[in-house]
């Protein structure tokens, strides 16, 4: 997700500049940016599943926390992207709880992920998790090799195999590509490209699923974010579509929003659940 943050004291002071030069002047003011080596995040979102005939509304709190195996330096490039362009090895732990209103069974999460590098370009991925929704735990392990094409571009294969209590087990297969395209203006340009293919037990649990995401850095403050995904299985289908804004309101800490929408379609019928997702959060770095 992208990051940034500018200075609001000089807006007042532009009359006639170009969009540029106020995007320059807005972030003139910001203090120098700090190094950090912790970084700990927290969100709260609002989450509407709608079935038709019934809609359920849930509540989702998060908090993540990610160390890095040496400080991250913030000069050179959006803050949002510090730790992409230095190719900081890093290890992060995430808890998610979701509360329904209603009628539906809650649901937590806590997932583990670490990312460390070697000098050559390779960079290895690991990750775990489980989900506890009062039905039907299920746990994961996930490992992936990467390397650096350039110093600003990654290409990476992972492997994800989740084991759920009702005996069905899912492999994912995944292959993702990652570029930042840093320029002499002020605008930076991130996009990535994601291919999986699922893997599963279950009858017509196979399926293929495509995403892609742009991120638009008009300062080293400033992130705009769109992102895409859809996933295609035997018996149903299904697209996400997510929007998203963060903002360094100091080099050390951040704020966000993101909105979500998407939906779900069974192939054979008529059922559809259509969900929408609004989400704030905000992060520091020490």
């Amino acid at each position: 997700m992208s990051r940034k943050a500018s200075c609001l004291r000089k807006v007042f002071c532009l009359r006639n500049v170009s969009l540029a030069g106020f995007l320059a002047a807005l972030s003139c003011g910001v203090a120098q940016a700090q190094n950090y080596q912790f970084e700990v995040n927290g969100g709260l979102g609002f989450l509407t599943d709608d079935f038709g005939a019934v809609e359920a509304d849930a509540d989702l709190l998060g908090i993540a926390g990610t160390v890095y195996f040496e400080t991250v330096r913030t000069r050179g490039g959006p803050l949002a992207e510090a730790a992409f362009i230095q190719h900081a090895s890093n290890a992060s732990l995430e808890l998610v709880s979701k509360n329904y209103d209603d009628g539906f069974e809650d649901e937590d999460t806590q997932s583990i992920e670490a990312r460390v590098h070697a000098n050559s370009g390779v960079f290895l991925n690991l990750r775990a998790f489980q989900n506890d929704d009062g039905n039907n735990d299920s746990s994961a392990f996930g490992f992936g090799v990467g390397y650096h094409l350039t110093d600003l571009s990654t290409i990476e294969g992972n492997l994800l195999s989740v084991n759920a209590d009702n005996n069905v087990d899912i492999n994912v297969y995944s292959a993702a590509y990652r570029q930042l395209m840093m320029q002499q203006s002020p605008y930076t340009i991130a996009f990535n490209v994601d291919l999986a293919f699922q893997e599963s037990d279950a009858v017509d649990g196979d399926g293929v699923g495509f995403g892609a995401g742009l991120t638009l850095y008009p300062s080293d403050f400033l992130g705009l974010s769109v992102g895409f995904e859809h996933f295609d299985a035997d018996t149903y289908s299904q697209k996400d579509l997510v929007l998203s804004a963060d903002y360094f309101v100091q080099s050390n800490f951040r704020i966000g929003v993101e909105y979500l929408t998407g939906s779900q379609d069974a192939d054979n019928s008529n059922f559809e659940v259509d969900t929408d997702l609004l989400a704030f959060n905000a992060g520091v770095r020490f």
